[in-house]
C-alpha cells in the first residue's frame, strides 16, 4: 500500500491501483444480485445484508488507518470531503444505483465505517411490496387525487423504493421538484429537477439547508414537490407549502407509526407549541403511508391524520 500524508489539506491518499483493487473487492460482492448491502465494521467483518438477513465475509483491508484512507479516497473521488474535521459523509454511486455513507474515528471508536446500499429503482414498481388489493386500490387512489403523502417507517423499510415506484407510476407527465439531503431519487421525467442541500465549510459558510431549498423549490413551478427526508425544520415549510394549496407533497420521514408521525412533523414544524389551534393551521391533514421492514418490505396502514 502507499498512502501518503497531505499535511496542506490534511486529507490522505491512496495509491490508485491499490485502491482500484480494494473497491473491486467490495464491489464484487454485489455480483450476487441476491445481495442488498455490504456493510463494513472497522476492520472486524464485512457484513452481506440479503433479504434482511446478514451474513459475515473477511476483510481485505490489514489495517483501520487502510481502511480510513481508502473511504477518504472513495470520498474525495465522489466530490466530497471525509477525514477529522468532516468525521461522517455519504451521496450516491454510480449514478442511482448505490447509496453509501461512511463514518471515521473518534465519531466511531472502534474503527473506520462504511456501507454500501444498492437501490433497486428502475425494478420497481408498487406490485413490488407486499400489499393487498386493497392497499394497492388505496394508494393508487390517494395518488390519483394528488393527496399529500407522509411515508414513514424504519430504517431500511423501503420508504425510498416506495416513493420512487410511485413518482414513476403517477408522475409520468409532470414537473416533480425533488429536494434531498443527497441525490437519492431518480429524477422520473425530464421536466423534474432536484435541488440538493449543501453542507457549509470549516468557517460555517455558504451552507445551503433543506429549509431555503424548499422555498425555492415553490418558485419553480412544481407540479409535485418531494422531500427526500423531512427531519429539520424544513417542516415548517412543507407544513406552510400544505395549507398554501400545494397537492401531490410527498415526503418520507423516520417514525414508528402514523401517530408517532404526525407528532414529530407537528414538533419539527414548531405546532407543538401552540396552546390552540390557529386558523392558519387549522385543519390541516395528510395521508400517511406506514412501512414496516420485511422481504419484501410492507405496508402497514394508510391513514389520513389530521395535523392541527
Amino acid at each position: 500500500m502507499t498512502v501518503r500524508l497531505d499535511f496542506s489539506g490534511g486529507r490522505f491518499s491512496m495509491d490508485d491501483q491499490y485502491f482500484t483493487k480494494l473497491s473491486d473487492e467490495i464491489l464484487g460482492f454485489f455480483d450476487d444480485l441476491s445481495v442488498d448491502e455490504v456493510l463494513i465494521n472497522g476492520t472486524s467483518s464485512v457484513c452481506l445484508v440479503t433479504g434482511g438477513r446478514y451474513a459475515l465475509r473477511s476483510v481485505p483491508f490489514q489495517s483501520p488507518v487502510e481502511l480510513a484512507v481508502w473511504c477518504q479516497t472513495w470520498a474525495r473521488r465522489q466530490g466530497v470531503r471525509l477525514d477529522p474535521l468532516v468525521g461522517a459523509i455519504g451521496g450516491s454511486f454510480q449514478g442511482h444505483d448505490y447509496r453509501w455513507h461512511s463514518v471515521l474515528p473518534p465519531i466511531a471508536p472502534d474503527g473506520p465505517l462504511f456501507s454500501l446500499r444498492r437501490h433497486r429503482f428502475n425494478a420497481l414498481d408498487i406490485h413490488s411490496f407486499a400489499l393487498t388489493a386493497a392497499q394497492i386500490l388505496a394508494i393508487k387512489a390517494a395518488m390519483m387525487r394528488r393527496a399529500n403523502l407522509l411515508i414513514c417507517g424504519p430504517t431500511g423499510c423501503g420508504k425510498t423504493s416506495i416513493l420512487a415506484a410511485l413518482l414513476r407510476a403517477f408522475a409520468a407527465d409532470e414537473r416533480v421538484i425533488i429536494v434531498e439531503s443527497l441525490a437519492e431519487l431518480p429524477l422520473p421525467t425530464p421536466y423534474s429537477v432536484r435541488l440538493i442541500e449543501r453542507q457549509a465549510n470549516l468557517e460555517q459558510i455558504g451552507g445551503v439547508g433543506l429549509e431555503r431549498l424548499l422555498r425555492e423549490s415553490l418558485r419553480l413551478r412544481p407540479d409535485r414537490l418531494v422531500v427526500g427526508e423531512v427531519r429539520g425544520p424544513e417542516a415548517r415549510v412543507l407544513c406552510e407549502a400544505l395549507m398554501s394549496g400545494h397537492g401531490g407533497v410527498l415526503a418520507t420521514m423516520h417514525a414508528g407509526s402514523p401517530a408517532e408521525a404526525v407528532a414529530k412533523l407537528r414538533f419539527l414544524a414548531g405546532m407543538s407549541t401552540f396552546t390552540s389551534p390557529s386558523q392558519r393551521w387549522e385543519g390541516a391533514a395528510i395521508e400517511v403511508l406506514q412501512m414496516q421492514r420485511g422481504a419484501p418490505p410492507h405496508v402497514e396502514s394508510l391513514t389520513r391524520e389530521v395535523l392541527v
